[in-house]
């Protein structure tokens, strides 16, 4: 259950707090969504921090943090951490970024952790800077918090991409294209910013975008999450998600969808992978005509256990 999304578009919307001289709400065309991002500089702690107010989580056994961020300055050792509280005082520690390789720098990146909510009814979760000099920052955006009926799981992992920072033929983020029935599209069809993943005809692997094989041994349980919206699709027109654990030579529907006229949420589509070492994911079009065409935008993949 979606229980907290927030790009910053609208401002200072009561939401969040920022905590003092070191954290801003900036605009910029540089942000991952939108024109906004939270910007987090220094370690001054409540100061250099951004804490997302009062979540009601009391019937809910756990929430998943998910979050982009991308770092400019940073050295090796600098770091900035994820925290959360009951009452917005004691803090725990959900997770930490710590900088130990530079390329990462000036690049956006997705991460999500697991925080065990069964004892707590209203949540805060705060975001704080921790580098040894003021003019290094972490910028923040499209924050999207899970509440989970479930135990929080022991290890989570995730990949998102809303494909922002992809281009040409081969550098679509976490996705591969699968013929000439595929492309990256940039355009008003987009769902977050000015670029989606687009598909069409019935061409098999031609009207796919397939991801590389990814090492899922360590869990049990895997879901993808997306946005979907088609253009011209008729009654019978449709697209697949599917998944192979032999390096694309078969492939298993695990769910498909028709037509829809606005962005569309996919819902949570888990598969199990219990037993499994390797997976593929897989969006494969299957409608009449090149006009009929599927946009995908914000994939989410998580495992956990």
């Amino acid at each position: 259950v979606d229980i907290y999304q927030n790009g910053f578009e609208s401002g200072k919307d009561g939401s969040y707090s920022l905590g003092g001289d070191y954290a801003h709400l900036r605009r910029t065309r540089k942000a991952h969504g939108g024109k906004a991002v939270i910007s987090l500089q220094y370690n001054k702690g409540d100061e250099s921090s951004v804490t997302v107010n009062s979540l009601p989580v009391s019937s809910y056994a756990a929430v998943i943090i998910n979050f982009w961020f991308k770092t400019s300055g940073f050295a090796n050792g600098d770091s900035f951490v994820v925290e959360y509280s009951s009452n917005n005082k004691n803090w725990k520690t959900a997770g930490m970024i710590v900088m130990s390789d530079g390329n990462m720098d000036s690049k956006w990146y997705s991460e999500s952790f697991g925080v065990d909510t069964k004892d707590i009814d209203k949540l805060y979760v705060r975001f704080r800077s921790n580098t040894n000099d003021s003019k290094r920052k972490v910028n923040l955006d499209d924050f999207h918090f899970t509440a989970m009926t479930a135990p929080v799981p022991s290890d989570v992992w995730s990949l998102s991409s809303s494909f922002e920072d992809a281009s040409g033929s081969s550098n679509w983020g976490m996705f591969n294209k699968g013929g000439k029935k595929s492309a990256l599209y940039r355009g008003h069809h987009a769902y977050s910013g000015e670029t989606a993943i687009l598909i069409q005809n019935d061409k098999e692997e031609d009207s796919s975008v397939f991801t590389d094989s990814m090492e899922v041994s360590a869990y049990e349980n895997l879901a993808v999450d997306f946005m979907y919206k088609t253009l011209n699709f008729g009654g019978s027109d449709s697209f697949f998600l599917e998944y192979s654990t032999d390096k694309g030579t078969n492939w298993i529907k695990v769910q498909d969808w028709k037509r829809a006229i606005d962005w569309e949420v996919s819902g949570e589509n888990e598969i199990d992978i219990k037993n499994i070492d390797l997976i593929q994911i897989r969006f494969r079009c299957n409608s009449r005509s090149d006009r009929r065409k599927v946009f995908l935008d914000d994939v989410e993949i998580s495992a956990w256990n």
